[in-house]
């Protein structure tokens, strides 16, 4: 089942998930940046309504933060009409973006079918992750430093981390740009303790992730949150 969070811009909640939504169950009212953060690991999508006075600095604001932590769709409904504000949200990485006009249909359909079509290219990133080793050039400018518990970036950035961040950071680097579940993750680092331990990595890596892009003054996202599955190292 498909989670999806709702993010109302105006300053009152006049849109509802029973009228946005109606056929998902797995709806998240999400009341601002911060809730959305928290929420984003689980999330398969976010449809961000830009409610009135025309908000659209904090919609692209959100387009951006999203697009940089995470791989889950973005649905965007503007209260204008105008082309340039739509072409300036799929500039910017959102995946549709409908006006006020378009019907309730419409928007689930939207949904449904982006849900729908990005299964499968999921089922098939999965698939190719069991392919074989990657290649990638790029690997050389991100070393792992186990005497310090540090990453060098670029060849010229060292960053300090704690034990615990570098350990995830270990196990990210195994195989990067592939997926590593939470469950995986938790198996590598703590063993085979029972404790669900996925709010805990998930606080890990916020903070892992702000120390390597701010290290480097980049919005980079050096690691990706893979919608309801878990983390990548994308290097």
């Amino acid at each position: 089942m498909s989670t999806i969070g709702l993010v109302y811009l105006g300053s009152e909640d006049k849109e509802s998930k029973t009228t946005v939504l109606t056929e998902y169950k797995n709806i998240l009212i999400l009341r601002n940046k911060t809730q959305l953060l928290e929420k984003l690991p689980q999330l398969d999508g976010v449809v961000i309504i830009e409610g009135e006075n025309n908000k659209l600095s904090e919609v692209c604001e959100l387009i951006m933060t999203i697009k940089k932590q995470s791989t889950c769709l973005i649905w965007i409904v503007l209260t204008s009409e105008k082309e340039m504000d739509k072409l300036v949200c799929l500039q910017l990485g959102a995946d549709f973006v409908l006006d006020k006009e378009s019907s309730k249909m419409e928007k689930e359909l939207i949904v449904k079918n982006a849900l729908q079509r990005s299964g499968v290219l999921a089922e098939n990133h999965q698939n190719s992750d069991k392919s074989g080793p990657y290649h990638l050039n790029n690997k050389e400018s991100f070393r792992l430093i186990s005497d310090n518990f540090s990453v060098v970036l670029n060849d010229e950035v060292e960053v300090s981390l704690t034990k615990l961040e570098f350990q995830l950071l270990v196990v990210l680097y195994q195989k990067p740009r592939m997926t590593f579940s939470y469950k995986e993750i938790q198996r590598q680092i703590y063993g085979d303790d029972t404790e669900d331990r996925q709010y805990r990595i998930a606080n890990v890596i916020y903070h892992l992730r702000s120390k390597l892009d701010n290290a480097i003054g980049s919005e980079r996202g050096y690691i990706k949150t893979i919608r309801s599955r878990g983390y990548m190292l994308d290097v």
